[in-house]
């Protein structure tokens, strides 16, 4: 372009998500005075929504009117500066630095270019993803919360203290159609029965058949926080655009808790499926906590007598516990969510068929799997004793572990998940408590056990507010560190735009 035949300076964002800088000093400017054209790849795994370039008094940020587009005949944005598909950030105190904003992000193996004030090439550059420091914008976070809980997250979990120790974000607790949160208009909580999706039954419709409770969307709303998964899945697909706009075109944060998770999978299998670009666009990162991924047994309680995954043992222990975990959860069968999170139900087969192909964004998730441990002594210990049924799991007590792969149902449900195989910014954790029973224990003793393990922190109900009591191993260094402590970590780096890596 006039005097410059390429990018004078080249950004390559890594696969680790570090970016690099290179200089072609045989590119001149384009103007042929101060300004550089400056060119990116993506060659990581995952969308790049920003770019911040830092040069130590090269005041590259000191747009004045001479930018690409006053040689190229062009109109990309305000400054003239911007190349296609791209916006620029600057800040009067910060007149080294300058963001490039991406809209759509860019995606892996995509190119874009844009220019900056002053002959670059001999400057000392860097450059990282995200926004500049100091910039208000920032992302939102959405919790998505479980089955029979309300959307503020203050009563019914504390993971609001965990979320409230992520920097630079906006946080948004999401309103299910028929929450159980009381209205607030102060908090932004309308009443239960309002929120319902324009058009969703035709929304769901055009989704490939996407599995919804026509009774749900048109009878009497009840407010339990028990709704169809589909309906919310195209309510939250709704609020991720208007997030997403509202702050700037910031990729949005999801994490969700149990249904919620099932929430998130349905929303992301309906915006593949409509093409409204969502999932792979406007999402920066997924994370699961215990996430119904294939489906809870216990919503299907009628069939836990004949259940397979009791293995050898009868498993008294489970037993015990069985009564009290449905007591305090509450589920309503008649309602649309307990009929769609049972394991096989026609709502997991849709979304976990359409998830060959999830978007390339970073994805989290953290499971708990509460083990067996039945030792065995021949000849009453002669001989030593082994032990048997370590992989006698009883997931989290109320999910099973199910399968890593986001395209299996299985028939016993679950909540493991990975999109591929792991990576820096893609990753699952394990909650691991260890139990021994011995069949021989008297009665008193197995039932002592069941409850132990139903008081456990890494179980369903309890990791709502034991999140810091329960170890996971860190997906850098891989020593024990609290589950919350983890999260944090990667919420922080997804927030700030300095990513916590991890080292498969």
């Amino acid at each position: 372009m006039n005097y410059a035949s390429s990018c004078g300076i080249e950004l390559q964002v890594n696969q680790d998500g570090s970016v690099s800088v290179a200089a072609d000093t045989s590119v001149g400017t384009y103007d042929g005075a101060d300004d550089t054209l400056v060119g990116i790849v993506n060659n990581s795994t995952v969308p790049v929504a920003a770019v911040t370039v830092t040069g130590p008094g090269s005041g590259l940020a000191g747009f004045d009117g001479d930018g690409l587009c006053a040689y190229a005949g062009c109109s990309y944005g305000p400054t003239g500066y911007e190349g296609p598909g791209t916006s620029l950030v600057t800040s009067p105190t910060l007149p080294d630095s300058a963001e490039a904003d991406f809209t759509p992000a860019l995606q892996p193996g995509a190119t874009a270019y844009f220019s900056l004030e002053g002959p670059l090439q001999y400057a000392q550059l860097t450059a990282r993803t995200g926004p500049l420091k100091g910039n208000t914008v920032q992302h939102t976070l959405i919790y998505v919360h479980g089955i029979n809980e309300e959307s503020t997250g203050i009563t019914t979990t504390d993971f609001k203290s965990m979320f409230d120790r992520v920097t630079n974000k906006k946080y948004v607790g999401f309103v299910y159609y028929e929450d159980l949160a009381p209205a607030s208009p102060v908090l932004g909580i309308p009443d239960c029965r309002d929120g319902l999706p324009a058009d969703v039954l035709t929304k769901a419709a055009s989704a490939q058949g996407m599995p919804i409770s026509i009774s749900d969307a048109t009878g009497t709303p009840n407010c339990d926080g028990s709704s169809d998964i589909g309906i919310n899945a195209i309510k939250l697909d709704e609020q991720i655009q208007k997030e997403y706009h509202d702050s700037g075109n910031q990729p949005v944060i999801l994490v969700g808790y149990s249904m919620g998770g099932s929430i998130i999978r349905g929303m992301l299998a309906y915006s593949q499926t409509v093409n409204d670009h969502v999932a792979e666009t406007m999402i920066d990162s997924v994370s699961f906590i215990h996430g119904v991924q294939q489906g809870s047994y216990l919503a299907n309680i009628g069939q836990v007598a004949a259940c397979s995954f009791c293995g050898f043992f009868p498993v008294p222990p489970l037993s015990s516990g069985i009564v009290g975990i449905s007591d305090l959860i509450h589920l309503p069968l008649n309602r649309p969510a307990s009929q769609e999170l049972q394991e096989g139900s026609a709502w997991f087969r849709w979304v976990n068929s359409h998830s060959s192909h999830l978007p390339p964004i970073p994805f989290f998730n953290t499971y708990g799997d509460l083990r067996i441990v039945a030792p065995i002594c021949p000849v009453f210990g002669l001989y030593g004793c082994f032990n048997y049924g370590d992989n006698t799991s009883l997931g989290d007590d109320v999910v099973l572990r199910g399968t890593d792969e986001p395209t299996d149902t299985s028939a016993e449900g679950g909540q493991k998940f990975l999109n591929g195989p792991r990576g820096a910014q893609n990753w699952e954790f394990v909650q691991l408590h260890r139990y021994t029973w011995d069949p021989l224990y008297p009665p008193s003793e197995s039932i002592a056990l069941g409850q132990a393990m139903f008081d456990a922190p890494e179980q369903h109900l309890n990791v709502r507010f034991d999140m810091g009591q329960t170890l996971v191993n860190d997906c850098q260094t891989n020593a024990s560190i609290s589950a919350d402590d983890e999260l944090v970590l990667l919420l922080n780096g997804r927030a700030n735009g300095t990513p916590y890596n991890c080292k498969p």
